[in-house]
């Protein structure tokens, strides 16, 4: 094997190693965008049920308030009773837990959602890590490709020189007449090459 060769043997091969690499990337993009996704998701889904904790507080609050108004004749017009007294203290005292319940839920959630987020911006950035790397590795196979195909023409055409590169004529050693160089026998003196 001669040294072009060699060198033809070792960009192939480098070429191979590269596009091996540039799978292995093009495999770990696909699991981050998948990752991606399920961050998106997950986003979504606890900013709904936000939103739904929310709007459930908030009815919750307006039969509070229409329980208070309603009790507030009593109050006012010192109609106090046993039972008006308890069923305003139950109300704000469910509405305190309430309170708090909703509160926990929101910053729960609220921390799932910076979570995710925080995961997506990571996972967005070595996703454009893996783009990069991907165009550098191509721009390289590439180059040893391109290397490669430009040598093997140069073989190639090197060997068609020196096929066509043969002289046309040769000179006989008996008369020293030029004859054509494929010639087996000489046709001034029939000396047999």
């Amino acid at each position: 094997m001669n040294s072009s060769n060699k060198v033809l043997s070792i960009n192939v091969g480098l070429k191979e190693v590269l596009s091996g690499k540039i799978e292995t990337l093009e495999r770990e993009k696909e699991e981050v965008l998948r990752r991606i996704s399920q961050y998106n998701k997950t986003e979504l889904i606890h900013n709904t049920k936000l939103e739904a904790i929310k709007f459930t507080y908030g009815i919750f609050n307006l039969i509070f308030m229409v329980a208070v108004i309603t009790s507030i004749p009593s109050i006012l017009f010192v109609i106090y009773t046993e039972g008006s007294i308890i069923f305003c203290m139950m109300i704000v005292i469910v509405d305190i837990i309430a309170y708090i319940i909703k509160n926990k839920i929101k910053k729960k959630m609220e921390e799932t959602i910076s979570q995710a987020k925080s995961n997506k911006i990571h996972l967005e950035f070595r996703l454009k890590q893996i783009n990069d790397e991907i165009l550098s590795l191509s721009k390289e196979r590439d180059e040893i490709y391109n290397k490669f195909i430009s040598k093997y023409h140069e073989e190639i055409e090197d060997s068609n020189k020196s096929q066509t590169n043969e002289p046309d004529m040769k000179e006989c050693p008996m008369c020293a007449e030029t004859i054509k160089y494929k010639a087996r026998v000489c046709r001034f003196c029939n000396y047999n090459f």
